[in-house]
């Protein structure tokens, strides 16, 4: 690996224990915020930033963010991933909170800027309903997408809707909170109408609470009026 992505991730790592050790986070006007309920534990953390890692993704589009937690692990991901394949494309992750100024007091912006990934990083403080389909517009491409935003039903639903389209065929989708209702919910309709499928996330491991769904690798192959119940 190369020296300055041992370097870079080295502060990441360091950056992230503290955080972690002290179960406090500092926002961007040097107040801090207790990480728990809201923060990632490390366990989950490191199990997303493997399932990134198993993907090659080097690109990354997630919708909330928070304290940033799992934009650390994900940008981890894509150092890695970047590292091992250097002409790939460089590691990027885009993420959006309509919140992290005026909930979150910044706190994941200053969390990326500690950890040195800043320059990797960019935020749009704008619901992801509104920042989805300009991405698709634009024509960006992505490696993975995690979804970690709105947890209604219909913001779910819309969220892996777009992402579906960001990522492509054979994609990976990783949808956070499988123990809610409504995640689950929007989850089972891109199953049911043979878009995605769902992998295993064994109960008890630190995945149980991640629903993974696989892109078909055929994309939309189903007839214009085709509807499943779900």
């Amino acid at each position: 690996m190369p020296i300055f992505a041992t370097d870079t991730l080295s502060t990441l790592r360091a950056a992230r224990d503290r955080i972690y050790s002290s179960g406090q986070i500092l926002c961007l006007d040097d107040s801090a915020k207790p990480v728990w309920p809201v923060g990632l534990t490390h366990e989950r953390g490191e199990a997303l930033r493997d399932l990134a890692i198993a993907e090659n993704a080097a690109s990354i589009v997630e919708t909330g963010f928070a304290f940033g937690m799992s934009a650390s692990f994900l940008l981890e991901a894509a150092l890695t991933a970047h590292a091992n394949a250097p002409d790939a494309r460089p590691p990027r992750l885009v993420s959006m909170d309509p919140f992290q100024t005026s909930q979150w007091k910044g706190a994941g912006l200053r969390h990326l800027r500690d950890a040195g990934l800043a320059e990797h990083h960019q935020l749009f403080e704008e619901p992801s309903e509104v920042v989805l389909p300009r991405l698709i517009a634009e024509h960006e491409r992505f490696d993975l997408a995690f979804i970690d935003g709105d947890h209604r039903f219909e913001s779910v639903f819309i969220d892996i809707f777009f992402a579906r389209r960001l990522v492509g065929p054979g994609k990976l989708i990783i949808v956070d909170d499988a123990w809610m209702p409504a995640v689950q919910k929007a989850a089972a309709f891109f199953v049911s109408a043979n878009l995605c499928t769902r992998e295993p996330s064994p109960e008890g491991s630190p995945l149980c609470k991640f629903i993974l769904l696989r892109m078909d690798a055929k994309g939309d192959a189903r007839e214009w009026d085709h509807f499943t119940q779900f």
